[in-house]
């Protein structure tokens, strides 16, 4: 009580706050999305959708990175955001799940030691070419169950680039399924969820359990595809019902 009684009266300034806005970046377009306080809660506060250039990014590889970098010092010029937390297409990432060894209190330090011998075990890339960091999802007397988030080096410092030519600064990055689960998942909800995230070329399969995500897998089936089967058989309904009246008038 007394912590909010000295904050309500003597708020963070701003910048110390650091308030960050969350960039997601898809093969098709960016999203962005502001969270703002209002007393002691946060409401939603600017937010939109740019549409990128076609091959500005393919199966989750940056190939146009000036028309990248336009957009994104498009919304920069329009809203004047500097700090941003960034999501990363899944088909980039890796997230496995996996036990360790304790005895006795150990140090986060001391568990990311212990992850470095199980990553080139689990994912398929070098441990000197990743970047990981790990969430705590039980622990037992003597073992640690721990989910593991995976992303190559090369990616991260491509996307770095970027936004620094963007003129933003990056606090964080995070796997777009992560962030998707956050979203949808209610804080302290242990249940087991399964997510579909349909975007527009693809579609990301999520298990999340106990709030962290503990598998993912992406289908080359998206909204578009959807979009287009609906389509196709709203025609051919279409199509069917008028030979019916036809034949029926004929009989």
């Amino acid at each position: 009580m007394r912590k909010d009684f000295f904050l309500c009266h003597f708020p963070v300034p701003d910048f110390l706050k650091m308030p960050s806005v969350g960039i997601d970046i898809s093969d098709d377009s960016v999203h962005y999305l502001e969270l703002v306080e209002d007393g002691r809660r946060k409401k939603l506060g600017r937010f939109g959708k740019i549409k990128l250039p076609k091959g500005t990014i393919v199966s989750g590889e940056i190939k146009d990175k000036i028309a990248l970098i336009k957009v994104l010092k498009d919304i920069k010029k329009k809203y004047d955001f500097n700090f941003v937390r960034i999501s990363i297409i899944e088909k980039n990432s890796y997230i496995f799940k996996t036990q360790i060894s304790i005895k006795g209190k150990i140090g986060r330090e001391e568990v990311r030691g212990a992850l470095n011998f199980k990553l080139e075990e689990n994912v398929p890339i070098a441990l000197e070419t990743a970047i990981f960091d790990f969430d705590v999802l039980s622990k037992k007397e003597h073992t640690l169950d721990v989910v593991v988030s995976v992303l190559p080096k090369n990616i991260i410092n491509q996307f770095l680039s970027i936004f620094d030519k963007a003129g933003f600064i990056p606090l964080s990055f995070e796997v777009e399924a992560q962030a998707v689960a956050r979203s949808s998942v209610a804080k302290g909800d242990e249940n087991t969820f399964m997510i579909v995230d349909f975007r527009s070329t693809r579609a990301s399969i999520s298990i999340v359990s106990h709030g962290l995500v503990q598998f993912t897998s992406t289908l080359y089936v998206g909204g578009d595809d959807l979009v287009e089967a609906i389509e196709k058989y709203q025609n051919l309904l279409y199509m069917s019902q008028i030979v019916l009246k036809h034949k029926f008038y004929l009989l």
